[in-house]
């Protein structure tokens, strides 16, 4: 009995290459997942009741998030933050909020709603582009513009 082309021998049981990519993709998946849920539970803490009581040396909002920003797996993030007072939506906090950025997945969805409730679920978005002249004989063209409608799909 041989081993197929490209197989991986792996303990006792021999592993296809999808099979190994795909071991590969999920563990990826699962330590971005883990980063995620410590994020998520470090946020929950910061902004509950489960944040350790105040003290005459307890830090402020802003020192707070500050410090939760600085540390792995954000530090080398690229972070857009902005915390909105309810009663007044005056700003509290703004890290970076004025930054364009790709959304996240989180954002998307938020996003996503809220482009269907002021929209609708038939709106299609539009995107033009212009020419400066007829393209030549290789199709190129000297000016290209082209006119966002607010696709999502063009980043």
């Amino acid at each position: 009995m041989g081993v197929a082309e490209g197989a991986i021998l792996r303990g006792p049981r021999i592993m296809g290459r999808a099979e190994t990519e795909s071991n590969r993709a999920r563990f990826g998946r699962s330590r971005r997942r883990r980063a995620l849920c410590r994020i998520v539970l470090a946020s929950m803490l910061l902004f509950s009741g489960l944040a350790p009581e105040a003290s005459s040396e307890a830090l402020t909002l802003e020192q707070r998030l500050d410090e939760l920003v600085a540390r792995a797996p954000l530090a080398k993030a690229s972070v857009g933050i902005l915390v909105l007072r309810a009663s007044d939506l005056s700003a509290v906090y703004a890290r970076g909020a004025d930054r364009l950025m790709i959304p996240a997945s989180n954002q998307k969805v938020l996003t996503t709603l809220a482009s269907l409730d002021r929209f609708g679920p038939t709106h299609r978005f539009s995107t033009r582009v212009w020419a400066s002249a007829e393209p030549d004989a290789e199709g190129l063209v000297d000016e290209l513009l082209v006119e966002g409608g607010g696709d999502p799909a063009m980043n």
